[in-house]
């Protein structure tokens, strides 16, 4: 990982929504998608994570252009919340 620093932001409480799942950097979680290490609270809640699927925009591609993202652990959590969504809904993606 290219950045490595203590979590630094307490905006949130310094707690995440329960977690589902985590990596070293992010955790899916009720709420979304949370950083669990970086300078800020980064959160991208459900409806964002699954509205623009498909769409000119992409998460990963917008979060590698931060400097402080892992790029590798950020899109293994936005796979494996796209999954866990697809799982859960049986095939489809909520909007």
């Amino acid at each position: 990982m290219k950045w490595q620093h203590p979590r630094m932001w307490d905006d949130h409480g310094g707690e995440l929504d329960r977690i589902l799942w985590r990596n070293r950097q992010w955790a899916v979680t009720d709420y979304g998608l949370e950083n669990t290490l970086g300078p800020v609270h980064y959160h991208i809640p459900w409806s964002d994570v699954l509205a623009r699927q498909g769409a000119a925009f992409s998460w990963p591609q917008h979060m590698e252009q931060k400097t402080w993202v892992d790029a590798d652990m950020f899109r293994q959590a936005h796979d494996k919340a796209l999954a866990m969504q697809q799982h859960r809904t049986g095939g489809e993606h909520a909007q």
